[in-house]
């Protein structure tokens, strides 16, 4: 199996970009991350 294959990466990349919009979004408001954020970036 390929380090960098794509059946790998893609839920890599998804995982980092919600995580981002997430951040964005609790940065935008202010306001700390909780239970729920935390639960939806692990999800992810």
């Amino acid at each position: 199996m390929d380090m960098l294959s794509p059946d790998l990466l893609w839920p890599i990349a998804g995982a980092v970009v919600a995580g981002a919009a997430i951040r964005a979004e609790r940065e935008y408001r202010a306001s700390p991350a909780g239970l729920r954020t935390h639960i939806l970036v692990a999800l992810s």
